[in-house]
């Protein structure tokens, strides 16, 4: 936890020692988790509008969570990949560490569930998030704050060009998922006033 509230904080000295620390990974992969389970639990709105039953509702939380894990991963390989290609090398798993602990914001997904403050918190948490990311890039590949802004921006935006085009299958395959386990047809995005 001591970890968590420093990287809340934006302390580079966390990311330091998350590099350094045996337990680094795990504890950057525990917050992924825990993170993409608190923004699927903030989402879970529209599995109840949908009247998705207990037990599907835990798998569908489950599987939306493995799926934040795996864009978690793609933002990272692109952010890695664009520093190796500009900066220096490190390794992988250094940049999963910093992205990872960086989703540290998004253990608080679940306040998207307010009414009116959702989304604005929603976007609030992102932008935590990505802070977070800047801070922790500027420590792996020892880059000033512009720097670490342009290849986080620049490895986002590989990321959302890789979901609108090669990454479409797989984007199509997780909401064809997230419906089956749900055990609808169809699965409605969006909530209509008379559901609620």
């Amino acid at each position: 936890l001591a970890t968590i509230g420093r990287t809340l904080r934006l302390e580079a000295g966390v990311f330091q020692d998350m590099q350094l620390s045996e337990e680094g990974l795990r504890i950057a992969l525990f917050t992924i988790l825990f993170a993409g389970l608190a923004s699927q639990l903030g989402h879970s709105v529209i599995l109840i509008a949908n009247r998705v039953k207990p037990p599907r509702f835990v798998m569908s939380i489950a599987v939306g969570s493995a799926f934040y894990l795996f864009n978690v991963s793609i933002w990272s390989l692109s952010i890695w990949l664009l520093g190796r290609l500009f900066f220096k090398d490190v390794s992988y798993w250094e940049v999963l560490n910093v992205v990872g602990l960086a989703q540290a914001p998004h253990l608080f997904g679940f306040l998207v569930l307010l009414p009116f403050l959702g989304v604005p918190l929603g976007w609030l948490l992102s932008l935590y998030s990505l802070l977070a990311i800047l801070v922790g890039i500027e420590v792996v590949f020892d880059v000033p704050f512009y720097l670490a802004l342009g290849i986080s921006g620049l490895g986002w935006a590989v990321l959302q060009v890789f979901q609108r085009t090669i990454g479409q299958p797989i984007t199509t395959l997780a909401h064809r998922v997230r419906t089956r386990v749900a055990g609808l047809e169809e699965l409605r995005e969006t909530i209509d006033a008379q559901v609620l």
